[in-house]
């Protein structure tokens, strides 16, 4: 993600962007969902982040800022407490009235 893009990319009336979509984790299915607990099937394995939590809040804070609406894959538990937080965190920071987060 670059701070230099356009804030609201309009194409005319043909395609106007105004949001973005950011992945936490994989899939329940491949095992990728990030988990706080290792699969039952797989005890060596809880999943993974696809980011660090630190990043993912620098990349959400910085899209809101920028004027999109942010959206998020998670799937797991874990992923899904840090993608909550994380909302709460810069919704509190930004003292945003317009809580439009996905």
């Amino acid at each position: 993600y670059k701070r230099n893009i356009q804030k609201i990319i309009d194409y005319g009336d043909k395609l106007t962007v105004r949001a973005c979509k950011l992945f936490m984790d994989g899939a329940l299915g491949s095992r990728g969902a990030a988990l706080f607990s290792p699969y039952e099937d797989d005890p060596n394995n809880s999943g993974l982040l696809l980011m660090s939590p630190e990043d993912y809040y620098v990349r959400v804070k910085q899209w809101i800022q920028d004027g999109f609406q942010v959206n998020t894959h998670a799937i797991g538990d874990k992923a899904n407490y840090v993608v909550l937080d994380t909302y709460r965190r810069v919704i509190e920071e930004l003292g945003l009235e317009d809580k439009d987060l996905r």
